[in-house]
């Protein structure tokens, strides 16, 4: 059964994308799916160096996730609380909020990143295709597009959004895709022909480092359905696996420059934020081994003082 989207989901937004690595440190001021089954690894980390994925220069820009509910520990939607038990949600850091224009032209372009994106995809291909296609592919007047970055088509998502509740046969009464279709055209899956209704992956250009089930190439992909990063395997039980492409132009988008602040804190250069070099385990956090529940991660973190900061 599909699942709504999950307070943890909130709770990872920013870090996700961020970095695309396991993160294990906390981010100053860091108060504040799934069932797609594809062949493939559920892991977000050990995104691929590949000729094919567009490597950022200088410092960019991180939007906002659009989050805009608070929850329960049930995941309820609940008024925002102003101090105390479960403060410190996403939706209560808000920046760079999400902003788009429609150009008119078939193209849509993001004023938080700079970004012009297709603004409708065409039928879905396999990921080679994908990749070749950019070369020969031209818009609006445009020829230099290229295949997103997993970075550049995460910064895509809308928290927003809700798998739903039901079958896969069908598109739940309560789903909302996780882009802003005010923008952006937007197809679940043909589940007339056989297809899932979740399945909306769409190939980024970067590849897996190494491979997946049966050793098989994997690149690393959105589900606009589900909301969820996945790698997924080039090559599936029924063929080659066949994902939607939206194509994307300007400055190549994300990555990380870390630096050491000598402090126990770490700076990104690339996002203007800053991380605690150690986690929760190493911080004492919890009950002194680093674990801990979501409410509790949340007051711990508003709670940290960390080299004169205690946002």
């Amino acid at each position: 059964m599909p699942r709504t989207n999950t307070m943890i989901s909130r709770l990872v937004a920013l870090t996700m994308l961020a970095a695309l690595f396991a993160i294990s440190a906390l981010v100053a001021g860091c108060g504040p799916k799934d069932d797609d089954s594809s062949t493939g690894s559920g892991s977000d980390d050990d995104s691929g160096d590949d000729d094919n994925d567009p490597k950022a220069e200088g410092p960019y820009t991180l939007p906002d996730t659009g989050q805009t509910d608070c929850f329960d520990e049930m995941n309820q939607v609940i008024a925002c609380p102003s101090s105390g038990d479960l403060f410190g949600q996403d939706a209560q850091y808000t920046s760079n909020a999400p902003s788009y224009t429609d150009n008119g032209d078939g193209t849509v372009t993001d004023n938080v990143t700079g970004l012009m994106w297709q603004k409708t995809p065409g039928d879905k291909m396999t990921w080679d295709d994908a990749v070749n296609g950019a070369d020969g592919f031209e818009l609006a007047g445009h020829d230099d597009w290229r295949l997103p970055s997993i970075d550049e088509l995460y910064s895509l998502i809308d928290f927003n959004g809700a798998t739903g509740t039901g079958s896969f046969e069908e598109v739940p009464d309560d789903a909302i895709p996780y882009i802003d279709t005010d923008v952006f055209d937007f197809e679940y899956g043909d589940t007339g022909a056989g297809e899932r209704f979740i399945d909306a992956q769409y190939w980024s250009a970067t590849k897996y480092v190494s491979t997946t089930m049966d050793n098989i190439e994997t690149a690393f992909g959105v589900n606009f359905a589900d909301g969820r990063i996945k790698g997924y395997g080039l090559v599936g039980g029924a063929g080659d696996m066949t994902a939607f492409v939206r194509y994307v132009r300007g400055n190549a988008y994300g990555g990380n420059d870390f630096s050491s602040n000598g402090d126990g804190t770490i700076s990104d250069n690339a996002t203007g934020l800053m991380w605690t070099e150690g986690d929760s385990g190493s911080l004492g956090g919890g009950d002194g081994g680093g674990e801990m529940d979501w409410p509790d991660a949340l007051a711990w973190c508003e709670g940290l003082t960390k080299t004169d900061y205690n946002d």
